[in-house]
């Protein structure tokens, strides 16, 4: 077995490209694949300098009904590292 073959080593650092659409704009980073949505939201929250006190979420544009789980990690999307996957992060204001 080659080298080239062994893809789906769970050893291997693969990475999401994701593009963030928000209010201020759109954000596009790549994360590993066993990043957690709620690491995403922090990385989003610090990059545009969003309120450390908010309530957001993240949807797949292709899904917006659906908002992501925050423990869940992105591999558990089957979001695969081929192509960036546009996410809507969405502010629902400020925690009680």
């Amino acid at each position: 077995m080659t080298n080239e073959k062994k893809g789906h080593d769970q050893h291997e650092k693969k990475e999401v490209c994701l593009i963030v659409v928000t209010t201020q704009g759109e954000w596009q980073s790549n994360f590993p694949q066993t990043t957690k949505v709620s690491e995403v939201i922090s990385k989003v929250i610090q990059h545009f300098g969003f309120a450390t006190n908010g309530t957001y979420e993240l949807r797949l544009q292709s899904n917006p009904s659906e908002a992501l789980k925050p423990e869940r990690t992105l591999v558990s999307y089957h979001l695969v590292d081929d192509e960036c996957h546009k996410v809507v992060f969405t502010d629902l204001g400020m925690a009680a």
